[in-house]
């Protein structure tokens, strides 16, 4: 933020901000609020209605002779550009029209990265990505479904309520369901299931080998902190031996830290993680702005701590 004086006026150093006229203004992170009041006061347009009836000469008599008070001066631009990976909100709240929204997702990049014609493809150092999508069974998708619009609300499905060691879900068997039916426990017959046969149904992540073997170090991204204590409180039960030989770590909450004090946890857990298995619980934290997990086979992990590209090749 660029912030003002003590008085109230532009800083004498960015001075020179206000008084050029940029050809456009980029917001990065934009998710993070940029666009707040004490950002939106720096860029507001005058009043071209005030404008009209400002009195100058009344004005100058009132500001000791000043032309035009520091303080009223905005950033001026021809364009916007408002960068976010994670936009959704802002484009739910309607502040964005379809025209003015350009997507390029993951997807998009692994497609140039395969359709690239001739050498110097810029694509080529990314990693293979894999993205797959599950349809819930009926027995638990209908917890989640009580909602305004009956849509599947995974706020609702893994809410919880209490604190660290007394959070506790509200829906606990059904997210019990969820937590076997990843791991290729849970899986209710229905008639999608009787047309493909028994062995085309879909590989689970903590089941089918060829996912085990990549997803020794995981992050599972929850609604918010008593829901993540929830689910350490949930995988430390007697029923989910599976997952003790995991190192769960819950990433969220005042005592995890921020920035790299939160890191160092996970990282200490995972030792030589080509040997270790850990699970992270999170609400925000290591999500944004810190690369935890690295799936380059390329890397030693040595070599990814040197770099700080990552720990967990």
């Amino acid at each position: 933020m660029l912030g003002t004086n003590e008085n109230g006026g532009i800083k004498t150093k960015n001075e020179f901000i206000h008084l050029t006229n940029w050809d456009i203004v980029i917001f990065d992170e934009y998710h993070f609020g940029a666009w707040r009041e004490n950002a939106r006061k720096l860029f507001e347009n005058p009043d071209e209605e005030a404008e009209a009836d400002f009195d100058l000469e009344k004005y100058q008599i009132e500001e000791a002779g000043n032309a035009y008070n520091e303080s009223f001066l905005p950033i001026t631009t021809a364009h916007y550009l408002f960068l976010s990976g994670t936009p959704f909100r802002a484009i739910n709240s309607g502040e964005f029209i379809e025209d003015q929204i350009y997507n390029w997702t993951y997807s998009d990049e692994q497609r140039a990265k395969n359709n690239w014609v001739g050498s110097g493809n810029p694509y080529l150092s990314l990693p293979r990505m894999v993205m797959m999508t599950y349809k819930i069974p009926e027995s638990i998708r209908h917890i989640a479904q009580q909602g305004e619009f009956d849509e599947f609300d995974l706020n609702l499905f893994f809410q919880a309520k209490g604190t660290g060691e007394e959070a506790k879900f509200v829906y606990e068997n059904e997210v019990q369901k969820w937590l076997d039916l990843v791991r290729g426990a849970y899986l209710p017959s229905s008639i999608d299931d009787l047309k493909l046969g028994q062995d085309k149904r879909p590989p689970m992540p903590y089941s089918d080998t060829r996912l085990l073997n990549v997803l020794t170090h995981t992050l599972w991204f929850l609604p918010n902190v008593a829901s993540c204590f929830a689910m350490y409180n949930l995988l430390m039960q007697k029923q989910n031996t599976f997952y003790h030989d995991y190192k769960i770590n819950v990433c969220a909450g005042t005592k995890a830290g921020i920035g790299l004090d939160a890191v160092r946890p996970v990282i200490n857990s995972m030792g030589n993680p080509l040997e270790t298995k850990t699970i992270a619980l999170s609400c925000g934290k290591l999500t944004t702005g810190v690369t935890i997990y690295c799936t380059c086979r390329n890397f030693s992990y040595t070599s990814c701590k040197t770099l700080g590209v990552g720990i967990a090749c």
